[in-house]
């Protein structure tokens, strides 16, 4: 998130950013918050996440981060090897 806008103080500042900035939803928003919050939990607080919630925050994290960074110039070259669709050709005109 840093290298897209930047390092902000917070991490609700990245999130909100990155959120204002089009990269994620809201909904995406507040799944990234919550595997912070394990994150710190884990950190600060001796929290021990079950294995099941370390596999949840893992596939929030990747799913979130892989279209921006991992996904998109696959995309583009996907899409710029699909054809063109083809046109009809223009009506006669009596």
């Amino acid at each position: 998130m840093i290298a897209t806008i930047g390092d902000l103080r917070t991490f609700d500042d990245k999130l909100d950013a990155f959120q204002t900035a089009g990269y994620i939803s809201k909904i995406q928003r507040d799944a990234m918050r919550a595997t912070l919050d394990v994150g710190d939990a884990a950190m600060h607080r001796g929290h021990l996440p079950e294995d099941d919630d370390l596999r949840l925050a893992l596939d929030i994290v990747e799913g979130v981060f892989a279209p921006i960074f991992a996904h998109k110039d696959k995309a583009k070259k996907l899409s710029d090897a699909v054809p063109p669709r083809k046109r009809p050709p223009p009506a006669a005109v009596n």
